[in-house]
């Protein structure tokens, strides 16, 4: 048996610097399929490009992307969710 299945899921020893870590995003583009979810992260750029009708567009470029299971996708839903609960009611207290 692998040592990963020894070990029982739960709380996770993060071992990066996050203020290393941190990107700012302008854009996320979310695609999924039966087993996975993708999460493309982009930052615009400078210039305008033609698309193939001649129209101008802002262009963007993926810095990062990461692939998550769709397991992993719904506790991610429900951890927004708590999350944007949180922002509510702290938004809330300020206003009164």
């Amino acid at each position: 048996m692998s040592i990963n299945k020894q070990i029982p899921e739960g709380n996770v020893a993060v071992l990066a610097s996050p203020e290393k870590a941190t990107l700012y995003i302008d854009n996320i583009n979310i695609m999924g399929n039966d087993g996975a979810v993708i999460f493309d992260f982009m930052q615009f750029m400078p210039g305008i490009v033609k698309n193939e009708k001649g129209e101008k567009m802002r262009q963007a470029a993926i810095v990062s992307r990461t692939a998550i299971t769709t397991q992993h996708f719904r506790r991610f839903v429900e951890a927004c969710g708590k999350v944007l609960s949180d922002i509510d009611s702290s938004e809330r207290k300020r206003e009164e």
